[in-house]
């Protein structure tokens, strides 16, 4: 039997959501998830400042940046220029910069993660979004070039990521808002997940398409991290459970069983194909990026 998507949920809820996630486009979710992120960070800042009710701007910015990005990451972000024209932008406008930047340099890339599940499924709220990029060392100067006013980007740290095939990062000074950048590596899984990337409208005026990872593929990825996460995220296997449930009249569900058993997720993905979340394995759990 099918389980619901949370435990406080009957049948005629999730009926309910499912039905208005399909009718919703890909554009509707993504302004949902605006919403539901200025919501959520209204809340942390509340909190920031009850616990600090003696504090300044600065000290108020500083608390928020080691929450959101930890510590290394803040001191960096403190010490850059913000720009005061950009205090209304929303981290979905940091992404839609990213990818015009990486349009006009000719750089292929795919969204992935909770970006794509959100697209494909529920939205929700989420501090960073993940892309997968096509590139070489070539790229670096001219990237960190056209986005370094607005992000803070590391020449060096994008060296070192698309020469190793590692990845790098680029957090959005006016939101704190984290791009993190993947590196495509070779594996068939990669290249054909590539390959298959669609793309979506994500802005109708002034238009902006991205290039997003298909449902089945954002599925597979998926169902990798929850089982080197040892099937505990509760987050992840609730993106892969709405994803399957809002789109199981189109699944390409051969491509599914053929990729799952090659990436080895046969197990997990059947159980959610069924609807029933599989029992936790004794794999310890991966300090690593989930998509």
């Amino acid at each position: 039997m099918r389980e619901p998507l949370a435990a406080h949920m009957t049948i005629t809820d999730e009926n309910v959501l499912i039905a208005g996630l399909r009718a919703m486009s890909p554009m509707v979710k993504l302004q949902h998830m605006v919403s539901l992120q200025q919501a959520a960070l209204t809340w942390l800042r509340a909190g920031i400042r009850r616990r600090q009710p003696e504090g300044d701007i600065c000290s108020w910015r500083r608390a928020e940046a080691i929450l959101r990005l930890g510590k290394a990451q803040a001191q960096l972000y403190m010490e850059a220029t913000i720009s005061e024209d950009a205090v209304s932008d929303t981290y979905l406008s940091a992404i839609i910069q990213v990818i015009e930047t990486l349009d006009v340099l000719s750089i292929p890339y795919m969204l992935v993660g909770s970006l794509a599940s959100t697209i494909h499924g529920e939205y929700r709220t989420t501090n960073d979004t993940d892309l997968v990029v096509l590139c070489t060392a070539h790229y670096a100067q001219p990237l960190v070039e056209r986005l370094e006013s607005s992000f803070l980007i590391r020449l060096p740290d994008v060296l070192d990521a698309l020469t190793q095939t590692r990845q790098f990062s680029a957090t959005h000074l006016s939101t704190m808002f984290r791009i993190d950048f993947f590196v495509r590596d070779s594996t068939p899984f990669a290249k054909m997940e590539f390959q298959r990337r669609q793309p979506v409208v994500i802005r109708e005026n002034p238009p902006c398409t991205a290039w997003v990872a298909t449902v089945e593929d954002t599925i597979l990825s998926k169902l990798r991290w929850y089982q080197l996460d040892s099937g505990v995220s509760d987050r992840q296997w609730r993106d892969i459970q709405t994803m399957v449930r809002v789109n199981e009249d189109m699944l390409d569900y051969t491509y599914l069983q053929q990729w799952g058993a090659d990436l080895q997720v046969t197990d997990p993905l059947d159980a959610a194909l069924r609807g029933e979340r599989p029992r936790p394995t004794d794999n310890d759990p991966q300090q690593t990026r989930m998509f």
